[in-house]
């Protein structure tokens, strides 16, 4: 399955802050589990490398990073879902 994880308000905090607990494991759970996690947000292209150093020193696991909306099988995003917890076991 391909799953689109949201940044902003699901990963943590609209407007920055900590990462919500239990994120970085959530995320790393759906890697090992086979899915396909591609992080995506609606932050401007040039904020693609920050982005993604940012998300890998965070320790996030994810095959692709994408700056915009992309086509999924599941959208895990702060306006559908609010949080990570919140998931069904996939």
């Amino acid at each position: 399955m391909i799953i689109a994880i949201d940044i902003d308000g699901t990963l943590l905090p609209e407007g920055g802050g900590d990462v919500f607990p239990n994120a970085v494991s959530r995320v790393n759970a759906l890697v090992d589990a086979g899915h396909v996690v591609v992080v995506w947000t609606a932050r401007p292209w040039s904020d693609y490398l920050a982005t993604k150093a940012w998300l890998e020193q965070s320790g996030f696991r994810f095959h692709e990073l994408h700056m915009g909306k992309l086509c999924a099988n599941l959208y895990i995003d702060d306006r559908a879902i609010s949080r990570l917890e919140d998931l069904p076991c996939v």
